[in-house]
């Protein structure tokens, strides 16, 4: 004989318990091992963004990072609207992603594997957002793979570089535009740190420049170059800073100085590199991180030990530092030509044991 057992407890006060959806409860008690979210992968994204926005305002993450993580989601959101609007993100694969580089990102040139990891692993924050919500049932980041990939970092040329530091002189801000191009340059400094340089932080005296908290939350002192601490100077002086004060907390950078110098956006010198780029025909080709591999190669060439560049980069690892020690192959022609003072043809004639 059947009997019907009745729950004590009303679905509606275990949903709310668990912090779940009543139609999920139901589905997973007819057997449904899937549990379907009540939010749509966009609405978990706007969602996401939020936090990454707050994430901004108490200091763990960038601007620039935000800008990043903005700007592709917009792209992502509008191929997911194409697909479906409601679109779920459990039901997102390599497939799918695979379609998104293919219609969104290799229209413009093809994908590095380091640009699929990047992309990737903001995916990957998405996913283990919306698990620890509980927007979805499954933590499901083991589907997608990440590629190893030894990636050179991107310098450069020191012809492209003197032709975008004459360029900036010729903009509507050439001074600021100018010295912002040359402390990255001299300094190898993050532009996240850039932009929170107070004018006390640039030591004339003891010819040293403290670094803020930025990446890894560290702070550190870099060397202070006289061809950099003369433009600056420089810069202060047309900006009414005759003087350094070091208890002076306004920001060195800034384009509204009569406004108790606020600091400017990363975005803004990002566009001004991008426009200078533009100018020259180079479309675009580096980014303002590309003036810190820059400052380490040629510090790692004029003979800096590598040990030395670790504290002034401010990397936790020797490691990371280690990459710039490789070089891209018109550099590594250079050196061979360079310390060869014999045709190649008569080494290998004396390799194999052939004589002249």
């Amino acid at each position: 004989m059947h009997i019907e057992v009745r729950p004590g407890i009303e679905p509606e006060v275990i949903c709310e318990h668990y912090g779940i959806e009543l139609k999920d409860f139901i589905n997973l008690l007819q057997g449904n091992r899937r549990i379907e979210s009540s939010k749509t992968a966009i609405e978990i994204i706007n969602e996401f963004k939020i936090k990454i926005e707050k994430d901004l305002e108490n200091g763990r993450k960038t601007d620039d990072t935000l800008y990043y993580y903005i700007h592709f989601f917009e792209r992502f959101k509008k191929f997911l609207n194409k697909i479906d609007p409601n679109f779920s993100l459990l039901d997102l694969n390599e497939n799918i992603m695979d379609d998104f580089y293919k219609e969104t990102i290799v229209k413009k040139g093809n994908i590095s594997l380091g640009t699929k990891n990047t992309y990737q692993a903001i995916v990957n924050a998405l996913i283990k957002f919306a698990y620890t919500k509980k927007y979805i049932s499954e933590d499901i980041r083991n589907r997608f793979e990440m590629y190893k990939e030894t990636k050179l970092p991107r310098y450069i040329p020191t012809e492209v570089i003197q032709a975008l530091l004459n360029k900036s002189l010729e903009t509507s801000s050439p001074f600021f535009n100018y010295t912002v191009l040359y402390f990255l340059l001299g300094t190898g400094c993050r532009i996240s740190e850039l932009v929170n340089v107070r004018i006390g932080d640039f030591m004339v005296d003891d010819n040293v420049i403290f670094i803020r908290k930025g990446k890894g939350n560290k702070e550190r002192y870099i060397p202070m170059y006289p061809e950099v601490k003369k433009v600056v100077i420089d810069f202060l002086s047309r900006t009414g800073i005759k003087k350094i004060n070091y208890s002076d907390e306004r920001h060195l950078f800034s384009k509204r100085i009569y406004d108790n110098r606020k600091p400017v956006l990363v975005r803004s010198i990002q566009k001004m590199l991008e426009n200078l780029q533009k100018t020259l025909g180079i479309e675009n080709e580096y980014s303002p991180h590309a003036f810190r591999h820059s400052f380490s190669v040629q510090s790692l060439k004029q003979g800096m030990s590598i040990n030395i560049l670790q504290q002034v980069l401010g990397h936790e690892h020797i490691e990371t530092t280690s990459i710039y020690t490789k070089l891209h192959p018109h550099d590594l022609k250079d050196e061979v030509m360079g310390k060869y003072p014999f045709p190649f043809e008569k080494l290998l004639r004396h390799m194999i044991g052939v004589e002249d």
